[in-house]
């Protein structure tokens, strides 16, 4: 998967299990070239205070919607 910095709108976050989430993004082109099992660099928020990106890997894809989802 070719590296790409793009900005993701969260469409839905749901709990799953007791600390696990499932989160949707909108990201269609990260969701053309995805498959499960890549890693994806998250940085939450602007400025300073979130410096550190976290390695999230890619539970699901979908062409057609434009999503990503991380657990």
């Amino acid at each position: 998967m070719p590296k790409r910095v793009t900005e993701a709108e969260v469409i839905t976050q749901r709990q799953t299990a007791r600390d696990v989430y499932v989160m949707t993004v909108a990201a269609p082109q990260i969701a053309a070239d995805a498959l499960p099992g890549n890693f994806i660099m998250v940085r939450a928020g602007d400025g300073d205070a979130h410096l550190l990106r976290r390695p999230l890997g890619i539970a699901d894809a979908d062409l057609t919607k434009g999503t990503i989802s991380f657990i």
